[in-house]
């Protein structure tokens, strides 16, 4: 699967601002439903020339904080899986955040395989896909990550 620059910058916008859209509907529901990744879709506005398209969601992702793309079009997510569990942040700084990597195998549009490349992370914020690894930032740490012997596609490990 292969995206434009400008459908790429929206589909990551529109996995980015899911999770938003559903902590900013955690309280009151009356007046901020949580809402579906239809009705989250339907609710962009987008200037003459672009469209929308739904990528990956819930559950094949969870709670994405930032994305990049490999040079095949598969979709590397950072899910920081532990922030903000409640509003004191108990349990925050467990290790569950991972790195993970979505796939369209059937070149429909749509992502429908998810393989985790690294996990056991606490609240990771950033990935960028290089040539020889992947990039990855869990503050304080920035690390070069591989999958060097291949036994597992896509499963980092070297740090």
């Amino acid at each position: 699967m292969r995206f434009t620059h400008r459908s790429a910058t929206l589909a990551v916008l529109l996995v980015a601002s899911t999770p938003l859209v559903a902590a900013l509907g955690k309280g009151d529901e009356q007046e901020s439903p949580v809402l579906t990744p239809a009705q989250t879709m339907a609710s962009y506005k987008l200037p003459p020339g672009y469209k929308l398209q739904l990528v990956a969601a819930e559950p094949l992702v969870q709670d994405p904080v930032a994305v990049d793309f490999d040079a095949d079009g598969r979709m590397w997510v950072v899910e920081m899986r532990g922030f903000m569990p409640n509003l004191a942040g108990t349990g925050e700084l467990r290790p569950v955040g991972r790195i993970v990597v979505l796939e369209d195998t059937n070149d429909d549009g749509r992502m429908d395989k998810s393989t985790v490349f690294l996990d056991s992370l606490i609240l990771p914020r950033s990935v960028k896909v290089l040539t020889n690894g992947v990039l990855v930032a869990a503050p304080p740490n920035l690390w070069l990550v591989k999958d060097t012997n291949g036994a597992y596609a896509y499963r980092a490990d070297r740090l």
